[in-house]
């Protein structure tokens, strides 16, 4: 049913491609409704338009009919996923590791504890000093990675305005001085 429509859409598409390229254009009409011309109309003095137009306006409409069905259909197909969301699933994760001499065995979790009042009091402050020490290291990873992205980010906005000069430089040179 996708290939059948696709390939009525693709008719559509060459269809009204030469009905636009076939009109006659208006000229000076289109000037001739803002003063210039005896008409008070934007379009000119033609009327409500030729079969041609009609036709184009036609062809036009079931276009955007075809094209709007074809995206309903596909976006059936793909389970409703969003481009960028499938891209980003393509792309693996990266983690943020802690180089292993950072890491010190008073580092690891506590243990669990049995449920009495002494051990709860007594391993309390261990834990709590250990979490904090945890915590410490995962925030200096974190702002490490951070100051890592935002170095690539400036990388690649240096990189794109470079582009963007050379681009520019080049349509100057190309576009002749008025």
């Amino acid at each position: 049913m996708e290939t059948i429509l696709l390939i009525v859409h693709v008719l559509i598409a060459l269809s009204l491609i030469g009905l636009v390229l076939i009109q006659q254009g208006k000229g000076a009409d289109m000037g001739a409704g803002f003063g210039s011309g005896s008409s008070g109309t934007v379009f000119g003095s033609s009327g409500s338009g030729s079969f041609m137009g009609k036709l184009t306006g036609g062809v036009a409409l079931a276009f955007f009919v075809t094209t709007i069905v074809l995206a309903v259909i596909s976006g059936r197909g793909t389970g409703g996923k969003d481009v960028i969301g499938e891209a980003l699933q393509d792309v693996p994760a990266q983690a943020v590791t802690v180089p292993a001499e950072e890491i010190s065995p008073d580092d690891a979790p506590a243990a669990p504890v049995e449920e009495d009042a002494t051990a709860d009091e007594e391993a309390t402050p261990a834990a709590s000093a250990q979490a904090e020490k945890v915590e410490a290291k995962v925030e200096d990873a974190a702002a490490t990675a951070e100051a890592e992205v935002k170095a690539a980010v400036e990388e690649v906005k240096e990189k794109v305005e470079e582009k963007v000069e050379q681009v520019t430089e080049a349509v100057k040179a190309e576009v002749p001085a008025q």
